[in-house]
């Protein structure tokens, strides 16, 4: 096991940092100051400080902006902020021992798939704040990730909705482009045309 340390949350500019450190107050101001002001807000000891870290890691990964840096919402960090100490699994609350799910929130507003497995597609699906607030707090309370959370929701609508065979669409109208002769009309012959070829 690794010697005693701490896995801390720091809020750096606009984004939050998860790291680990034997002295997380000294780490957190030795930061490079083009990522902006640099505050610490909560450090857990542990006597496997890289362990905790990965989890915590694993945990938010869907909101992971890039290496040690996340987008977390109050909500998260209140989650992080709730422990006060952890040395491993066994003492580990069972929201820090579930994996996030496959999307990595990019923007505050964009998702993509992250982790692709043959046979599945990549998307880019954009969402208000309202709608993820929703589908956080649905994941939140029944333990699922939020990609697990997304397609129980996927799949609860399919299995209420009924398939609709959509009626075939009336043949489209062609409209000929401004400038294009119409076609010549066929004009009928008149009576004493008739009478004239007659003869």
């Amino acid at each position: 096991m690794a010697s005693r340390g701490c896995a801390y949350l720091a809020l750096v500019g606009r984004l939050f940092k998860i790291g680990k450190s034997a002295n997380p107050g000294t780490r957190v101001k030795q930061l490079p100051k083009r990522l902006g002001p640099a505050t610490l807000l909560h450090s857990i000891p542990s006597a496997d400080p890289g362990w905790l870290e990965r989890r915590l890691h694993s945990c938010f990964a869907d909101k992971q902006a890039g290496g040690e840096m996340f987008l977390l919402s109050p909500g998260d960090v209140s989650l992080v902020c709730s422990l006060a100490a952890c040395d491993g699994p066994e003492d580990a609350p069972a929201w820090l021992l579930r994996d996030s799910g496959s999307f990595c929130r990019t923007t505050p507003d964009e998702f993509r798939t992250t982790a692709r497995k043959p046979g599945q597609k990549q998307i880019n699906l954009w969402m208000p704040e309202e709608t993820y607030a929703a589908l956080e707090d649905l994941a939140g309370r029944t333990g699922r990730t939020m990609t697990g959370e997304a397609l129980a929701a996927i799949g609860r609508h399919l299995a209420a909705e009924p398939e609709v065979v959509n009626p075939p669409l009336p043949p489209e109208k062609v409209e000929k482009p401004p400038g294009e002769p119409m076609e010549k009309r066929v004009r009928k012959p008149k009576e004493k045309e008739k009478k004239k070829q007659e003869k």
